[in-house]
């Protein structure tokens, strides 16, 4: 019987790559062989994670407070509802269990037992009251002329202390025990200085004071729309600065100083042919402010500048508490000494063929302006070397950058003089010197009162 041998076809070879396919067969077979090799340790790295947070996650707790948190009944539950079949319930559950287990883990110092746990209360909250609303009243004072807006943080009085109390003459009174009043006037909004304002002015006042809340600051402003506006700031501001009380003053009738008014720029004002009218101006400005100001019992009076920019704080301390009538600081101007007014010992006197201009502005016929002048080597200002070692030095006259008074000298007629009291005549003639706050210790004199002055306290002016 003959066998059936199969014939066995040949496989047909397998079909070589392109030629041109070659290189990049190779560096596709090469690029997965680096990834393998980059990526086993990866990989490793991975399948020890996963077996760990298999390990550490889905095994129930254990440990004496096992009770206290979720166990693996929890998760057997909610896998039997269904819920771990969901890609959300097996990573819920894991949740649950590592937080059950990061809570029993004992804490250092805790001991063996729980720490009793800390009993929670709600925050006592206290509430925060509202600032006051400082009291407005509008009024118009004594003067037909000037209009009063009054800032008062408390209906009742604003001191105890009156100056008319009986004191114990063994005891010295202090500066916090003296009603004070500071008074400025204010032209308009470029009387503060360059780049101030009455914010600057009335929180440096008050900064130099022993205690601004026995303290009331009153101003006077020319200018309408200047006087609005610290109105409107001061009426913004509860606290006051930290004075007592504040007055604004502001004049309603246009025509009552319109005749003092001099059109001068404020670069001209010390122009020597403008001195007179000027300080003449000024003068009637402090007596109508101090007059309508005084209405309470003070015990000092407080003259600053709207353009002082700088006050040591125990000046006006030192000034109150040393019983001193008159009494003014040495005033600056950067390095140099400002305050001229302020010296002592004597003046010049008008020559043959010089005067002062009459009330119309203008001058005698063949007379020169006469500008009053110290005395070479018979007047020094409070600057002076020799009385750098001098703690109060008697002055002849004084300025009013900073001038404090008492209430006493005031009230007994020493006041600003509106004219130049040096040299009055009967026959209508203008005197030659002393006016305004250089007639202070002039006309003091007369009642045996006495002006003081600080040589090493420096104030600063604009």
């Amino acid at each position: 019987m003959a066998t059936v041998i199969p014939l066995l076809t040949p496989s047909s070879p397998p079909r070589a790559a392109p030629a041109n396919s070659t290189r990049w067969w190779i560096l596709l077979r090469n690029h997965a062989e680096q990834r393998r090799r980059a990526l086993g340790p990866v990989r490793m790295a991975l399948l020890a994670l996963a077996f760990f947070v298999i390990v550490v996650v889905l095994l129930p707790p254990s440990g004496p407070h096992a009770d206290d948190g979720p166990t693996r009944r929890d998760a057997a539950t909610t896998h039997a509802s269904g819920r771990m079949h969901s890609p959300a319930g097996v990573v819920g559950a894991a949740l649950q269990n590592l937080n059950a287990r990061i809570s029993n883990f004992p804490t250092a110092g805790a001991g063996d037992h729980p720490a009793a746990p800390t009993p929670t209360t709600d925050p006592v909250v206290t509430p925060v009251p509202p600032p006051p609303v400082p009291a407005v009243l509008k009024s118009v004072t004594k003067g037909p002329h000037l209009t009063r807006t009054r800032f008062t943080r408390t209906a009742a009085p604003l001191w105890s202390t009156r100056s008319d109390t009986p004191d114990d003459p063994a005891r010295t009174r202090t500066a916090a025990e003296m009603p004070l009043l500071v008074l400025v006037a204010i032209k308009d909004r470029d009387s503060y200085g360059r780049w101030r304002s009455f914010e600057d002015l009335a929180t440096m006042i008050m900064g130099s004071l022993p205690d601004p809340g026995m303290a009331t600051l009153a101003v006077l402003i020319s200018a309408a729309d200047e006087a609005a506006s610290v109105v409107y700031r001061v009426e913004a501001t509860p606290a006051l600065y930290g004075f007592a009380q504040i007055d604004v003053y502001t004049v309603h009738d246009t025509a009552y100083f319109a005749h003092l008014d001099l059109k001068v720029a404020r670069e001209r004002r010390h122009d020597d042919i403008v001195q007179v009218p000027r300080r003449r101006r000024m003068a009637v400005l402090r007596n109508t402010l101090m007059s309508v100001a005084m209405e309470m019992v003070y015990e000092k009076v407080l003259w600053v500048d709207a353009d002082v920019v700088g006050v040591p704080n125990l000046l006006a301390k030192k000034a109150m508490e040393s019983g001193r009538d008159i009494v003014v600081p040495a005033c600056f101007q950067g390095n140099s000494y400002y305050d001229w007014n302020t010296f002592v010992g004597r003046r010049t006197t008008p020559g043959p063929n010089e005067a002062i201009p009459r009330l119309d502005g203008t001058l005698p016929l063949g007379k020169t302006l006469y500008v009053p002048r110290h005395v070479p080597g018979e007047a020094w200002p409070l600057s002076d070397a020799r009385f750098a070692d001098q703690e109060w030095v008697e002055l002849t006259s004084v300025g009013g950058t900073w001038l404090m008074m008492s209430a006493e000298v005031v009230h007994a007629g020493v006041t600003f003089g509106i004219y130049n009291v040096v040299g009055d005549t009967w026959d209508g003639g203008e005197g030659y010197d002393a006016i305004e706050t250089e007639s202070v210790c002039f006309v003091a004199a007369r009642i045996g009162k006495k002006c003081w002055g600080l040589p090493d306290m420096r104030i600063q002016h604009q």
